[in-house]
């Protein structure tokens, strides 16, 4: 399983210039790539540089900010769509990506208010997520994504999705209810691999006390037992304030080694780091990219760890009791109950 590093806004000939630099180090590049502008000639020579540089690319697909930006259930058909253009654009070039990057996460509009006023956006989702409109958006995008997946495998490519840790919460439960909250249908698709941000420096903008690398481990302690047989992977973050939403992210490569021990440490092989852009904005991205060579330790935790997650628990207990008492006043209402996943066998 390879390692990887994030690059979402430098340009693409920027990009070219750090590849000698990542073929050296191993790494994989995760490519941002906005499905809602014409693919340019200077995406093409990137791609054709990178392989034959060694570098293998993950093909990150987005959409434009009015649509979502991330794909999740709301935009989930014009996001296969895109991808679709995308491997035919692909071809058309002879290029090649090693895969397809599905980033799952709520809409771009969502996760900003989520992230400058977190009890607005909590109560703007909750109200969208009591209704069985949302509860069957849920589903049909996670039919999308499911072909999606097969159509990927069917043409030699990967599918690999990248989304919230708290995913984990659902499957220890044996429901989808935090993932249909943010509308992001992950458990129900058979994906190559998932990707969990556990971004401990993102947690931190949200609290008033001290975490430390304990979140990291124990998020992937928890994925390992509920995601026994699907290959896990660490994303990490986040480096500097680059980001789609404010981030007041590690200042210092030390913060950043002591999560990805902490997630090797919890038995995860395999980490992506965000991002190239934010290496550059501090400078010396070298130093950043030794990182990789942490050793498995998991860190001392603190009394602000052990808040959070219980926090974080009782927060996934509730929402799973709001979830199971909705639904069994839908079906006595005579609403069609959908607790259980349906089959999206193809």
């Amino acid at each position: 399983m390879s390692h990887a590093v994030w690059a979402e806004f430098m340009p693409y000939r920027w990009v070219q210039a750090d590849l000698k630099r990542l073929s050296h180090a191993g790494l994989q590049l995760n490519l941002a790539i906005s499905l809602a502008d014409a693919f340019s000639s200077d995406l093409k020579k990137l791609l054709q540089t990178a392989e034959a540089e060694g570098v293998p690319v993950g093909a990150w697909l987005l959409l434009s900010d009015q649509q979502g930006y991330w794909p999740n259930a709301t935009n989930a058909k014009l996001f296969c769509n895109g991808v679709a253009y995308f491997i035919d654009w692909l071809s058309s070039q002879k290029l090649s990506v090693h895969e397809i990057i599905v980033d799952m996460e709520t809409p771009l509009m969502m996760s900003r208010l989520l992230k400058t006023q977190l009890f607005r956006g909590l109560k703007c989702e909750y109200q969208r997520w009591l209704s069985p409109e949302n509860h069957q958006q849920f589903w049909e995008g996670a039919a999308h994504f499911q072909r999606l997946v097969k159509d990927l495998h069917q043409l030699g490519l990967r599918a690999q999705v990248v989304t919230y840790p708290m995913i984990v919460h659902d499957l220890a439960a044996g429901h989808t209810a935090f993932q249909e909250f943010l509308q992001v249908p992950v458990t129900p698709v058979e994906w190559d691999q998932v990707s969990l941000m556990v971004y401990r420096s993102s947690f931190q903008d949200l609290l008033p006390f001290a975490i430390s690398a304990e979140l990291v481990y124990r998020y992937f302690e928890l994925a390992k037992q509920v995601l026994p047989t699907t290959p896990i992977c660490a994303a990490l973050g986040v480096v500097g304030s680059i980001g789609k939403v404010s981030e007041g992210g590690f200042q210092n490569p030390d913060a950043l080694r002591q999560d990805l021990a902490a997630a090797r440490a919890a038995g995860i092989e395999s980490a992506q780091l965000f991002s190239l852009d934010g290496m550059h904005q501090l400078g010396n991205p070298q130093d950043w990219l030794s990182v990789f060579q942490a050793q498995p330790a998991r860190p001392q935790p603190l009394a602000g760890d052990r808040l959070l997650w219980q926090g974080l628990l009782q927060s996934h207990r509730l929402l799973s009791q709001q979830y199971t008492r909705f639904w069994t006043e839908s079906k006595n209402a005579g609403l069609p109950s959908r607790l259980h996943a349906p089959d999206l066998s193809l």
